[in-house]
């Protein structure tokens, strides 16, 4: 992510909830010592936007562009790796 404008973080709240909803129903796919992890890491992502979002952190430093790219990269794998399963 280059630029961090309000639809772009909106986009990327809607897309990490769906992501976490993939992780929730991935319980029977994964092991559960992996699934806590990726809980985890889901969680500290939406504090990181929830931050974001209510303008807690500057939207142009380069540490917090590099922060929604790592969201987008994880909602990536999330996405690929979980997306299929039933």
């Amino acid at each position: 992510m280059q630029i961090i404008t309000d639809d772009n973080i909106n986009a990327l709240i809607a897309r990490l909830d769906k992501c976490s909803g993939l992780v929730d129903a991935a319980e029977k796919v994964v092991s559960l010592d992996v699934l806590g992890r990726i809980k985890a890491q889901a969680l500290a992502y939406a504090g990181f936007m929830t931050d974001l979002a209510s303008g807690k952190l500057p939207r142009f430093s380069e540490a917090t562009i590099q922060s929604a790219s790592l969201v987008e990269e994880f909602c990536l794998l999330i996405e690929t790796e979980l997306g299929n399963q039933k």
